[in-house]
């Protein structure tokens, strides 16, 4: 078999529909303690989740990630729609508003450590959801 090295056909088997940053985000990822850290940050009731637009988002969560730390700055762009972040370790956010779709690759050690998540991911998410939710 040939090797996937972006991981597009990585198993998301955990799934929920959130509202993040008022937007209802459809959330598919292949580790369960990222729906419990989203979930935990989310509001708004089940009818404004239902009324809302969704977006459709992968979380793949990578376990071996040997890269060290590095520049803990994130850093991005966004460009007729389309939008990149990256955070440190490697990971990086991307998305494409007029699809509503966006996937992330993150390290086990932002989605462990909740300081991390904080800090890094779930602020990056919020930036980019926020990006996405000015086209719509």
């Amino acid at each position: 078999m040939t090797p996937d090295p972006v991981k597009r056909f990585s198993s998301t088997a955990y799934e929920a529909t959130l509202m993040l940053n008022n937007i209802s985000v459809r959330v598919a990822t292949n580790n369960q303690q990222v729906l419990d850290r989203l979930h935990s940050r989310s509001s708004g009731s089940r009818t404004e989740i239902h009324d809302s637009p969704v977006v459709h988002w992968r979380v793949v969560v990578e376990e071996d990630v040997d890269l060290p730390m590095g520049n803990s700055r994130v850093c991005g762009l966004a460009h007729d729609g389309l939008i990149f972040v990256r955070i440190a370790h490697g990971g990086f956010l991307a998305a494409d508003r007029q699809a509503g779709f966006g996937i992330s690759f993150v390290a086990a050690e932002f989605v462990e450590n909740d300081r991390l998540f904080s800090e890094y991911y779930f602020p990056a998410l919020l930036l980019v959801l926020r990006e996405m939710g000015d086209g719509r």
